[in-house]
């Protein structure tokens, strides 16, 4: 399991998909760093086509959330944006 952590106000790219046209399924878990907060922040989902960008999509970061990438999806970047401190994990790798 690789493990990252995201600072209040801060945002971090958690999946970077690039050149790819194979259905893929992507998953991480978020926690507060405080275990009495409840979790708060958000997640930004940018898709792009190899000749087309699609709307940015906007949506509430779960404990465990999954992402998908369709066959046309050719480069998709997921952002996470931290309202508090976050402990971000993935079975995957977290991109630098």
């Amino acid at each position: 399991m690789k493990t990252a952590t995201v600072k209040a106000g801060e945002s971090r790219v958690v999946i970077k998909r690039q050149f790819s046209s194979v259905p893929m399924i992507y998953q991480f878990s978020a926690q507060a760093a405080d275990a009495d907060s409840e979790l708060s922040g958000s997640i930004e989902i940018s898709r792009r086509r190899l000749l087309a960008k699609l709307p940015t999509e906007t949506i509430q970061l779960q404990v465990e959330n999954i992402i998908s990438a369709g066959f046309w999806d050719t480069f998709v970047t997921v952002t996470v944006h931290a309202e508090q401190d976050l402990i971000i994990t993935s079975k995957g790798r977290l991109p630098r």
